[in-house]
């Protein structure tokens, strides 16, 4: 895993001088951002963390695309492809081998397990958790604070998707649902409760449409706690940061 605090790296041979290759074999276009810091003012209410590590983290493999801009703190899984146009906030993890489209917007502290694929326009508010193998397709939201609080800053309620998941085109997910593991949600639907484990859910607002044969249960509560039930969060990523001594992307200083 490399540490980046600016763009960095030789010519790729045959591809021009557009792209930049790093010496672990990932890949930059000359026109992303890489380490961009966070943007203060009066008029931002959540604080920065003044302490905010000031590189971003790329692991082998990686390619990021024109245009695309990873904050400081960001860290991305081996393998995954950033699309042209996508940001990615500070403190944000990506999984392996995850493709991340056009425009998609993740935000700060968000957490995308691995293989995961983020359709063009998506747009995946601050401290979301993704699960691994799920696919989200185009112009879904998935947003954190229902209730606008102006300059104040008491903090936000970001919806937990389970490993497996499918969130059909234009999907839009309330503050704090959690949708269970290999949900389905519909193109179209409005979440605003959580989706039991296994279900499909369609329209506005979301109704369960069909359950798994192995729901047994209530909807996934145990997810809200991450630790409470081993069989639903299997796959989920742990909220565990390269700094940690358990941390899995360690980073490399460059």
């Amino acid at each position: 895993m490399l540490s980046l605090s600016v763009n960095y790296g030789s010519p790729v041979e045959g591809e021009g001088p557009s792209w930049r290759e790093l010496p672990n074999g990932a890949r930059v276009h000359s026109t992303a951002i890489v380490g961009f810091q966070p943007m203060r003012g009066k008029a931002f209410a959540k604080p920065i963390d003044e302490n905010l590590r000031p590189f971003s983290g790329i692991a082998t493999g990686v390619v990021i695309g024109p245009y695309a801009i990873i904050y400081a703190g960001a860290t991305i899984g081996e393998d995954t492809q950033v699309c042209p146009y996508a940001h990615i906030r500070e403190g944000a993890r990506i999984g392996k081998r995850c493709v991340i489209g056009v425009g998609v917007r993740i935000g700060y502290d968000a957490v995308i397990g691995d293989d995961c694929q983020l359709m063009d326009d998506t747009h995946i508010s601050g401290g979301t958790v993704i699960g691994d193998r799920c696919f989200i397709s185009v112009q879904v939201l998935a947003v954190n604070d229902d209730r606008p609080r102006g300059y104040k800053w008491k903090g936000v309620t970001p919806a937990t998707i389970g490993a497996d998941c499918v969130i059909g085109a234009g999907a839009r997910l309330r503050p704090g649902v959690v949708i269970g593991v290999g949900a389905t949600v519909a193109m179209g639907a409005v979440v605003t409760r959580d989706v039991p484990v296994g279900a499909t859910v369609k329209g506005m607002p979301a109704r369960v449409e069909a359950r798994s044969a192995e729901d047994n249960g209530p909807a996934c509560g145990a997810l809200m706690g991450f630790l409470s039930d081993d069989d639903l969060i299997a796959g989920l990523p742990r909220r565990v940061y390269p700094d940690d001594p358990g941390g899995s992307i360690p980073h490399v200083q460059v």
